[in-house]
């Protein structure tokens, strides 16, 4: 075994030590760690994540946060466990089961869906800025759901799919307790 092999070893052994005081939790040595699949989080991830931590505690209302290192895997939490309003969060799950739905060929990001003036719903988007009616793509409408947070998009592709589907679509890929309950700025259901 080489002298940088042995380093090696001795630096990864440190660091699973250190991961296994607490695993997925905070110790006062190493503010939080999560040990996964061998590999420690390095120092700036855990920097970053107890700064967030910390912020989280100093804020009023039911947070929670959810970490995946792309690269190597690693996950973080917390209130992982918990049930949260969505808000606009629900275009993320939205805009996977419009996708999955081209996958399947029930729908194409090219077909064209027309949303009505009565359509329009206040805050985020392009949208309702048109006069009158706006006649464009699914795609068009993800990409205004997703790059500008566009609620009347959000609930155009909600109309066009239905609730139940799109929960049915939840479901599919393992969002069993996700719900879409009502359109964005529904004002007859709030």
């Amino acid at each position: 075994v080489s002298l940088r092999e042995k380093e090696k070893e001795e630096k990864e052994e440190k660091r699973v030590r250190v991961c296994a005081m607490d695993r997925g939790g905070f110790s006062t040595s190493f503010p939080f760690c999560f040990y996964f699949g061998g590999i420690a989080m390095n120092e700036k991830e855990l920097s970053v994540l107890n700064s967030i931590k910390e912020e989280m505690s100093s804020l009023e209302g039911h947070l929670g946060l959810y970490y995946k290192n792309l690269v190597t895997g690693e996950e973080f939490s917390l209130g992982a466990d918990e049930t949260y309003f969505a808000a606009s969060v629900i275009k993320l799950p939205l805009f996977l089961h419009v996708l999955r739905e081209c996958e399947a060929g029930k729908i194409s990001l090219d077909d064209i869906l027309v949303t009505e003036q009565s359509d329009k719903v206040p805050s985020c988007g392009a949208l309702n800025m048109f006069t009158g009616a706006v006649t464009c793509d699914v795609r068009t409408l993800c990409r205004l759901m997703i790059c500008i947070s566009d609620n009347t998009a959000t609930n155009r592709l909600i109309r066009r799919f239905g609730m139940e589907d799109i929960e049915r679509g939840f479901g599919e890929v393992g969002m069993d307790i996700t719900r879409i309950r009502r359109l964005l700025f529904d004002r007859e259901a709030a």
